[in-house]
């Protein structure tokens, strides 16, 4: 029996041990499953205009549909998700070109290509009216919805979203405007290298997460370094920016005081150009707000949300260190930034 059990174990190892060096997104899928069960969310896909759309649906309420960002996919927002399905009914789709949403290489990821296969989605599913939220490049497609699609939506929450023009062009951002697609990751040097730009100080990444990420990386560049020259033309770079005075719905902008892709200085500009948004800023925080402070970035949004019955009227400024949730601009210092007497 002793000799069978260490047998037993003995191919688990090697199978764990094949997985982990030549198949490392099979394993991480199992993790992921483990993830989406304890945050309570299951797939689906669902037939819709533009193709099938993979989702993740959890919770019972209200709708609030999350956007993932560029070269993500849904799963990222499974931490934070996990914090609103008590009160929401959250839908979580893979956006056209990532994650399982599979697509031709040559095809239009524009955001406003993308608002329009969003629209799609949630038809298909039947829904006539969301609180939605993006990140980075889904907070730019978002807003695009928002404005085009204005009848469709409760609140708007954008989190670092694209789109925005700071005051100042970061070193990082003038490169990519330059054509410098420092998001074109072939081994693990050059991904270790776009983490130190782009995460949050002292991120890190498992080994086999990176593993995976690599291959999932040579696998896609040509459809992602297409959607990298869409993102970075002169008619997309700074188009939420220019709609930003179209969205009419009650909008939380959340930004990271340290975004290196996209400066504080532009959320604050696009919280100034949308007629009622309110303005949240987050110190020790990068551009990756919503995965590295999911639990806190949850509780502002949830606090917006359930706020929504009394968007009508404005609330007076509040104190350093509290929260302030009304229509027309609200700035915000968290209890950190009030403690270290700055907000950037």
């Amino acid at each position: 029996m002793i000799r069978i059990a260490g047998a037993a174990l003995g191919a688990i190892v090697v199978v764990v041990a094949i997985l982990y060096f030549w198949f490392p997104a099979v394993l991480l899928h199992g993790v992921v499953l483990i993830q989406r069960r304890t945050a309570g969310f299951s797939r689906h896909e669902i037939a819709t205009a533009f193709g099938l759309v993979p989702y993740l649906d959890g919770g019972a309420g209200p709708v609030v549909v999350l956007l993932h960002g560029y070269q993500d996919q849904k799963d990222t927002w499974l931490e934070l998700a996990g914090h609103l399905t008590d009160r929401y009914r959250v839908l979580i789709p893979d956006l056209h070109g990532f994650g399982e949403n599979h697509a031709a290489t040559n095809g239009d990821y524009r955001p406003l290509a993308q608002a329009e296969r969003v629209h799609g989605f949630l038809a298909a599913i039947g829904i006539p009216a969301v609180h939605l939220a993006g990140v980075s490049m889904g907070g730019e497609i978002a807003g695009v919805y928002a404005a085009q699609y204005p009848g469709a939506i409760l609140s708007l929450a954008l989190f670092s979203a694209a789109g925005v023009r700071p005051d100042t062009i970061t070193l990082l951002g003038r490169r990519i405007i330059a054509g410098d697609d420092v998001f074109h990751v072939t081994n693990g040097a050059t991904l270790d290298t776009l983490i130190a730009l782009i995460a949050d100080s002292g991120m890190a990444l498992p080994t086999i997460m990176k593993r995976a990420m690599v291959m999932e990386y040579r696998a896609r560049n040509p459809q992602w370094d297409t959607v990298f020259r869409q993102l970075t033309e002169s008619a997309t770079l700074y188009l939420l920016d220019s709609i930003a005075p179209r969205i009419t719905t009650r909008t939380l902008v959340l930004w990271g005081a340290h975004d290196p892709l996209f400066p504080v200085s532009g959320g604050r500009r696009l919280a100034a150009r949308v007629p009622r948004a309110e303005f949240i800023l987050l110190l020790d925080c990068g551009h990756l707000c919503p995965a590295t402070r999911a639990a806190e970035v949850a509780r502002h949004y949830r606090a917006f949300l359930s706020n929504g019955s009394s968007a009508g009227a404005a609330k007076p400024a509040s104190m350093a260190g509290e929260e302030s949730y009304g229509s027309g601009l609200a700035f915000r210092t968290s209890t950190r930034i009030a403690a270290s007497g700055t907000t950037r």
